[in-house]
């Protein structure tokens, strides 16, 4: 469904989409926000919690694994479930979770999780652990307005995939944060 929608566009742009930060990018071309709001928006959300460490980790998880073991909630979440691809080889999974869990998790489940280092990402995404990131981006959410998108909006969070208010822009953003992302 999604790829027909983006397929089926013409020269002149009849929606806009993207994956986690590529929704923001989104929203900026269709007129829903301005820079500075993805600046401050994105400040907010790469504001490290101290209090615990948290990562992402990716695998290619051969078609016959089950790719499911890394959906642990209490460990790990899969950060988006892309479906499969190379014509159904197998899945490319991003995960996310505390740093101490995915690197134990490295050699144990049906493919090998290449953990990113601290210094690239500090930081769950799409992930339940999200949820002190997701309070603060609700907050500023609540001190802005939202423009209505010029064109409307693809997103890949399931339940909301398109959006044309500012409103539903808003609630897709919080909602991505500690929500799995998704790919129909």
């Amino acid at each position: 469904m999604y790829e027909r929608m983006l397929r089926s566009s013409t020269a002149a742009r009849s929606l806009y989409g993207g994956i986690s930060l590529g929704e923001l990018a989104a929203l900026r071309a269709s007129g829903a926000i301005t820079t500075e709001f993805v600046v401050k928006f994105l400040h907010e959300r790469h504001l490290q919690d101290v209090d615990r460490e948290e990562a992402i980790g990716f695998a290619f998880v051969p078609a016959p694994e089950d790719w499911r073991y890394y959906e642990q909630p209490e460990r790990m979440t899969v950060s988006c479930d892309y479906g499969p691809v190379l014509g159904g080889a197998g899945r490319m999974i991003p995960v996310s979770g505390l740093r101490s869990a995915l690197e134990s998790a490295r050699t144990e489940g049906p493919a090998d999780l290449q953990v990113v280092g601290r210094a690239l990402a500090h930081q769950a995404y799409h992930s339940p652990l999200r949820e002190p990131g997701r309070r603060r981006l609700e907050s500023l959410l609540k001190r802005s307005t939202l423009d209505r998108p010029a064109i409307p909006v693809v997103t890949s969070i399931p339940g909301r995939y398109t959006v044309s208010s500012g409103a539903e822009a808003a609630d897709a953003l919080v909602v991505s944060e500690t929500q799995p992302a998704g790919v129909p």
